[in-house]
């Protein structure tokens, strides 16, 4: 099993793959996204809002 695909599997396995349908239906982006919030489980408070509204702002500008 590749690396991201281990890694994916585990999120799911652990319920952290977040749901973001309503975003876009691209499955590598939901990945994406998962794993992101899965790095900022370290990071807290101020620079985790300033990081996540980045994050939503530049996701706006996926083409799906």
């Amino acid at each position: 099993m590749r690396p991201l695909a281990k890694k994916t599997a585990s999120l799911i396995k652990e319920k952290k793959l977040m749901n973001v349908e309503h975003r876009t239906s691209n499955i590598e982006h939901r990945i994406m996204y998962s794993i992101y919030l899965k790095r900022l489980s370290d990071v807290s408070g101020r620079s985790r809002r300033r990081s996540l509204k980045r994050f939503h702002h530049s996701s706006l500008f996926i083409i799906h």
